[in-house]
């Protein structure tokens, strides 16, 4: 029912009125829908929005402002389904000004820019992650990928027996870890 009203109604009222935008901070996580557009921007999901998502919220004893989790992200990263190919960081076309949106995540988005809190709290985000050492700069990012590569090293070698005579996109080339992971 919450979920309901928040993306129904209240996401359709003037949030660059301090009242309407204070309402909606009790129906949506604010930092958390912020973290939820920026991972799939950065990692150009072209398969969202409107669906491979998670969220949720606790209703009792009290409840809390819905919260997004990225799921099914296989159409990112430069591998897209709908669209042409991407690199880097990339924008839904349903997150951009000026076009008709229909899915909760580009309502909610095309909402809440209108309040300059929001967009205050937006940038800083941004700031936090992109800069500075953040969990989104180029050298943490890789740290991140290289630990979990160090971890999946050697499970990848009999992963690839499995699946290394398969020719589907490499011409006649088998698949291995040194070559094609």
């Amino acid at each position: 029912t919450r979920f309901d009203y928040m993306k129904d109604d209240l996401v359709f009222e003037d949030m660059s009125d301090s009242t309407n935008y204070a309402e909606m901070q009790g129906y949506l996580d604010i930092p958390n829908f912020i973290e939820f557009l920026m991972l799939s921007w950065y990692g150009a999901v072209t398969d969202w929005p409107g669906k491979n998502y998670w969220g949720g919220n606790r209703n009792t004893p009290t409840p809390s402002p819905f919260m997004f989790y990225n799921w099914d992200a296989e159409w990112s990263w430069d591998v897209t389904k709908d669209f042409p190919s991407v690199s880097g960081a990339w924008v839904h076309t349903s997150h951009r000004a000026g076009v008709e949106v229909e899915d909760v995540h580009s309502e909610l988005w095309a909402s809440l820019r209108e309040n300059d809190n929001f967009m205050m709290e937006f940038a800083d985000r941004v700031y936090m992650h992109c800069f500075n050492e953040g969990a989104l700069t180029d050298s943490s990012s890789l740290a991140r990928w290289d630990t979990l590569n160090n971890y999946v090293r050697d499970a990848i070698i009999p992963e690839s027996a499995k699946w290394g005579d398969r020719q589907i996109h490499l011409g006649n080339a088998r698949h291995t870890r040194d070559l094609h992971w």
